[in-house]
């Protein structure tokens, strides 16, 4: 029988071709498997970007907002080397929210100083920089070139897996790269150093009352503006000495609740400094103003609901802007005879006359009557009280959201 020769060639060139074929495709699956790899780890990458861009913006626009000595913050520089440096951010924030009523006498200068590293960047920029991918390197813009095929030949497989891939999904192999390298470790991360010495420990509420009784001795009535800061004072020392051994964290009682404020309220309004000014009325179980002008029952009242607030922030059963209750029914139930609380427990309105009244299940719980005849809630000067806000404000932004909402607890209105 004769040897189809022609045969046997179109046979070998049959297989080799199928060979051929098969070694092309096992070449281009794994180029492709590799570019879904690097697509995963860039998407996830950039899903961490995201996520630190946001946490840089938020914390970048919290240092932003706070204000000291002369209306000024912090600087940009500063600003730049405490976002290098996350602890330290939580650290100066941290201070700053506990010292946020005396932050007009705090020089931001020497709160944070840089001693050295790269803080000359903007703000933008330095954010930018630490969450946007790379830029791919030479080495990573070099496209696939030929790889072993079958019989050894070069094969353009690979490289052309990767045109297809790019023109399926928009990404090209060096930028996925890139990205997924990722921004790698911060260098020349800045440094600086901290002062929280400007923040002083609240004055001992005896302290304070002493320093009252010297003015009233020298005929400064207690309304006087020389008595403000110090009546302040008072109030911030008398909370933190209330719910000192309090934990803040344990569901309390309204009894336990109202003892707290009960006491804050005893150091506060402490007749002996109040002299002439207040009595306590064991009728109504309240301080009273003496006067009885409409003018005395507000000043009166308004530091009552301060110290009442305050605690009760302090507590952790109050949102810290002072509208809603947080600390379910037995913080409403305690907070009651000082405020109006609707069922949801906001608080709509703060008292605005003397007496305690018992806690109902109605969202507005009348009030008391005084000796005889009920006292008529006093109108409060809206005019005056928008104007001290807006002054509070523009003395201290960072405190807006407070004053408009304790506005708007004593008037009912938006600033």
């Amino acid at each position: 029988m004769a040897f189809d020769f022609s045969a046997f060639l179109g046979g070998f060139a049959e297989s080799a071709s199928a060979s051929i074929e098969k070694r092309n495709k096992e070449i281009r699956d794994r180029a492709l498997t590799d570019l879904e790899r690097l697509r995963k780890e860039a998407e996830e990458k950039e899903e961490k970007n995201k996520t630190k861009r946001d946490e840089l913006r938020n914390t970048a626009d919290a240092l932003s907002s706070y204000t000291g000595k002369e209306g000024k913050g912090f600087t940009e520089a500063q600003i730049v080397g405490l976002l290098q440096n996350p602890a330290v951010a939580k650290r100066v924030q941290a201070q700053l929210d506990k010292n946020a009523d005396s932050l007009e006498q705090v020089d931001f200068n020497t709160l944070f100083t840089v001693s050295k590293g790269k803080s000359d960047l903007t703000i933008d920029d330095y954010i930018k920089a630490r969450t946007t991918a790379p830029e791919p390197t030479e080495l990573e813009k070099a496209p696939m070139g030929p790889t072993k095929g079958a019989f050894g030949l070069p094969s353009r497989a690979a490289a052309r897996a990767e045109a297809d891939f790019q023109a399926r999904t928009g990404k090209s192999a060096a930028e996925l790269r890139a990205a997924a390298r990722g921004v790698g470790e911060e260098t020349d991360r800045a440094q600086g150093t901290l002062d929280f010495g400007q923040f002083k420990q609240p004055e001992a509420t005896t302290t304070i009352k002493n320093k009252l009784r010297d003015n009233l001795a020298k005929d400064i009535p207690i309304e006087d503006p020389k008595n403000a800061p110090l009546l302040k004072q008072l109030r911030a020392a008398a909370v933190i000495e209330s719910t000192f051994e309090v934990e803040k964290d344990k569901d309390r009682s309204a009894a336990q609740i109202g003892s707290v404020i009960d006491k804050t309220l005893r150091t506060t309004i402490d007749p002996t400094v109040w002299k002439g000014v207040v009595q306590y009325d064991d009728k109504l179980q309240d301080w009273v103003p003496i006067t009885g002008d409409g003018e005395s029952i507000k000043r009166f009242m308004d530091t009552k609901n301060l110290a009442v607030r305050d605690t009760a922030i302090a507590l952790g059963v109050l949102s810290k802007d002072g509208t809603k209750v947080t600390g379910g029914r037995a913080a409403r139930d305690a907070l009651l005879p000082y405020a109006n609380i609707d069922e949801e427990g906001k608080v709509i309105a703060w008292r605005t006359i003397t007496g305690k009244v018992e806690p109902k299940a109605t969202p507005a719980p009348a009030p008391a009557p005084t000796s005889g005849t009920p006292t008529p809630p006093i109108a409060p000067n809206i005019d005056k009280l928008r104007a001290d806000a807006l002054e509070k404000i523009a003395r201290n932004p960072a405190l807006a959201a407070r004053v408009r909402g304790d506005f708007k607890n004593l008037t009912g209105q938006e600033l």
